[in-house]
């Protein structure tokens, strides 16, 4: 399948997961390369990070501490602090990839790990803001519900669902903000006409890629059960021959929960793109020019 101009195409809802699996049929070994390079050195120490919980976890248990230990909370935080960066760095990956293979119309096979850096670090400024003005969004739905929720709680089985609703309509918001050149505030209008008005395309390809996801997240997490069962086996055997293979078994096992966790956030992108695209296509009914199209034709 040529990839050429499928981005911005109407779509029937299986065809939107065909060239999602067509994109990544294409692009998967070139893609893992450029993945594992860049995000190695956070996913090591994540793992890690982790797998210090784990053991400070297992301490608090054995001595009997009803609250978590100074240690669990500081590499708790500290994890969750490198695994937001992290996150932020390969969704900035994902949107480089896709602008390259379905805006730019270039092989991946063009793009080096360079130049892939290049288009990160100059769409990153857009992507923070995107998350930010998001964030903003949803939690000011979340302080009206609240509100609202003391003055009767008979207002949640509105806010509750309305809040929902918003989260989907603004799911093309990101898409916008790297793929076109529109102002932030005038793709966060765009962003919620295209969802509301395709509400239930976001929702339903969204759902089943989420559905997807987890499975193989699911099965990604049997190794980290394995590693648990011997902690709790290593604990009541009280060797530390055990203990030390308990320690590297944990970091492994962390580590390929949070490769995969991370690798398969690349399909809900892929989706998120194809289906903002077909939105664009039925509402808007025609492509959107970014500034980098303009100034190459003329």
């Amino acid at each position: 399948m040529n990839l050429k101009n499928t981005l911005y195409q109407q779509r029937s809802f299986s065809d939107k997961f065909s060239v999602c699996t067509d994109w990544l049929a294409i692009n998967w070994k070139q893609f893992f390369k450029y993945f594992t390079i860049m995000l190695l050195p956070f996913f090591l120490v994540q793992s890690l990070l982790l797998s210090f919980v784990m053991q400070a976890n297992s301490a608090t248990i054995s001595t009997g501490m009803a609250m978590p230990s100074a240690a669990t909370l500081t590499y708790t935080l500290l994890s969750f602090v490198v695994g937001i960066v992290a996150s932020f760095v390969c969704n900035s990956l994902f949107y480089a990839v896709v602008k390259h293979t379905f805006i730019n119309k270039q092989s991946f096979q063009s793009l080096s790990i360079k130049s892939a850096w290049q288009l990160m670090k100059k769409d990153m400024g857009r992507l923070l803001l995107s998350y930010i003005v998001s964030f903003v969004v949803l939690m000011l739905i979340v302080g009206v519900a609240v509100l609202l929720g003391f003055a009767s709680l008979k207002t949640l089985f509105v806010t509750i669902p309305l809040f929902l609703v918003v989260c989907i309509a603004i799911l093309p918001y990101q898409a916008l903000c790297v793929l076109t050149d529109e102002p932030m505030l005038e793709a966060l209008s765009h962003a919620f006409r295209l969802g509301f008005k395709c509400w239930w395309g976001f929702f339903s390809t969204t759902l089943v890629m989420w559905i997807i996801m987890a499975v193989i997240q699911i099965l990604s997490c049997i190794p980290l059960y394995a590693t648990q069962a011997l902690d709790i086996v290593a604990s009541m055997a009280g060797g530390s021959g055990l203990s030390i293979v308990v320690s590297i078994a944990a970091f492994l096992s962390y580590y390929i929960l949070v490769y995969v966790s991370s690798a398969t956030s690349l399909f809900f992108v892929l989706i998120v793109c194809v289906q903002y695209g077909h939105a664009v296509m039925k509402v808007d009914k025609e492509e959107p020019l970014n500034l980098e199209e303009i100034s190459a034709n003329n």
